[in-house]
């Protein structure tokens, strides 16, 4: 599961703050865990969209208002034990102009599904 969590206070000094939160379900628990955090995910803009691959939930791709579409892949962590867990990290940034792309500015959802439909795993590339 992934939420986007913005604090925009007029008041306050410090600006906009917008984190990308990642979940991953522990059974053993029965409850939901933060698995990565990721601050300003789309610098200083709102994120519109977040989605994981349907065939592939270590992929998630995000969209901002910056005009970037962002992919996120998982990758493994290792502890001092053995094997640790997954985090997400930047896989790599496209930046689309939705001006010349699109005749409706608000479709960038659309050209989201589009891209996630033809993206192939990340997991054997690296």
């Amino acid at each position: 599961m992934a939420t986007v969590d913005v604090r925009d206070d007029p008041y306050d000094d410090f600006g906009i703050e917008i984190a990308l939160k990642i979940w991953r379900w522990e059974s053993s628990d029965g409850r939901w865990e933060l698995n990565t955090r990721i601050e300003r995910p789309h610098g200083s803009h709102r994120v519109r969209s977040v989605e994981f691959a349907p065939r592939d939930d270590g992929l998630l791709v995000s969209t901002g208002e910056d005009g970037n579409i962002k992919t996120w892949i998982e990758r493994k962590v290792k502890e001092k034990k053995g094997e640790g867990d997954g985090l997400f990290a930047l896989f790599f940034r496209l930046h689309a102009r939705i001006d010349s792309l699109l005749v409706d500015n608000s479709s960038l959802d659309q050209l989201l599904d589009i891209f996630l439909s033809y993206t192939p795993s990340p997991a054997g590339q690296i």
